[in-house]
């Protein structure tokens, strides 16, 4: 069943002026945002590239991405200032596997935005989107270096489930101990009840 498509019109796009002040629009990725996208990761320092699971140091990765977008099984949405994407975050679902109540949140913000509200805000929309499509649990990965990321996820509600020693390698090769986080869906269900 498609999760995503008909919450596209639904959510977004969606503007807010968060705390700090600073007016964001938040809406789904496209294909002409290839530039723009590109410009952002571009702009991402590499020491927070040895984080992120795919190598974007290559433009083609992205324009994949924004090529291939297959709004059924995932929902990456970009947050922007001004035309400029200051933040990218997505959820993806696996429909035909054992993990299929699931999704996986990712994000990532640019340098110059953080402490601003944007993650926060980002993470917000990929839980109420998990909430809309039924699942019952998302999970977040991470390398054990990234504590302000995993402060984020845990503040929103995500709790930490496994940790497996030297399990990942950077883009450098190095070795590092995963994290694996998740925010339990049926508890919300269960507050909202009460």
């Amino acid at each position: 069943m498609p999760l995503f498509p008909e919450l596209l019109d639904e959510k977004f796009p969606l503007e807010k002026t968060l705390s700090s002040g600073l007016k964001v629009l938040v809406r789904n990725l496209r294909p002409d945002d290839k530039d723009r996208l590109w410009t952002f990761f571009n702009e991402i320092p590499s020491h927070d590239k040895l984080y992120l699971q795919e190598d974007l140091s290559v433009p083609e990765v992205v324009e994949e991405w924004c090529n291939n977008l297959d709004y059924c099984a995932m929902m990456p949405l970009v947050a922007l200032v001004e035309d400029k994407i200051v933040g990218y975050a997505i959820l993806r679902h696996e429909m035909r596997t054992w993990k299929r109540h699931m999704g996986m949140a990712r994000m990532v913000v640019h340098p110059e935005y953080r402490q601003k509200g944007i993650a926060s805000f980002l993470l917000h929309q990929l839980v109420d989107l998990g909430m809309h499509c039924g699942l019952e649990k998302l999970q977040a990965e991470f390398m054990a270096e990234q504590e302000v990321a995993m402060r984020l996820f845990e503040h929103s509600g995500f709790v930490k489930v496994a940790t497996i020693p030297k399990y990942v390698i950077d883009m450098t090769g190095k070795s590092h101990d995963f994290i694996l986080m998740v925010y339990n869906m049926r508890d919300d269900e269960r507050h909202a009840a009460d």
